[in-house]
């Protein structure tokens, strides 16, 4: 079983700075990853020789969730309020590559479902 809820992106922004970005050893700023440095470092930074602080890269991404709802008896988003959980779900998101990906404004459908496991009795 899961639940099934469909939402809309109520706010989305990109926050903090400095963010470590990849760059040449020439760059200002740069330094080295060693073995040490790089188990502290992001995956998406695993085949980077050398690091720096971008001030200007935000170094995450927070949007909330509001489940939809529609005062018209005839709209999806009413039928889909009734028959769903209600509420906001806020997630925040580190990966550069998943941030923009939630636009403001637009609708998404948001699956929970149990993770089922060794420690697991049901």
């Amino acid at each position: 079983m899961a639940l099934v809820a469909k939402m809309r992106a109520y706010s989305v922004k990109r926050e903090g700075s400095h963010r470590d970005i990849a760059c040449d050893p020439s760059d200002d700023g740069a330094r080295e990853l060693t073995d040490e440095t790089r188990k502290h470092q992001p995956y998406w930074l695993k085949e980077a020789t050398h690091v720096r602080q971008d001030p200007l890269t935000p170094s995450q991404e927070t949007f909330v969730l509001q489940a939809v709802y529609s005062e018209d008896p005839e709209s999806e988003n009413r039928q889909f309020a009734q028959a769903s959980p209600s509420g906001s779900l806020t997630l925040t998101i580190e990966n550069p590559y998943a941030m923009g990906y939630v636009e403001n404004g637009r609708e998404y459908r948001v699956t929970i479902e149990r993770v089922r496991g060794p420690r697991d009795k049901d």
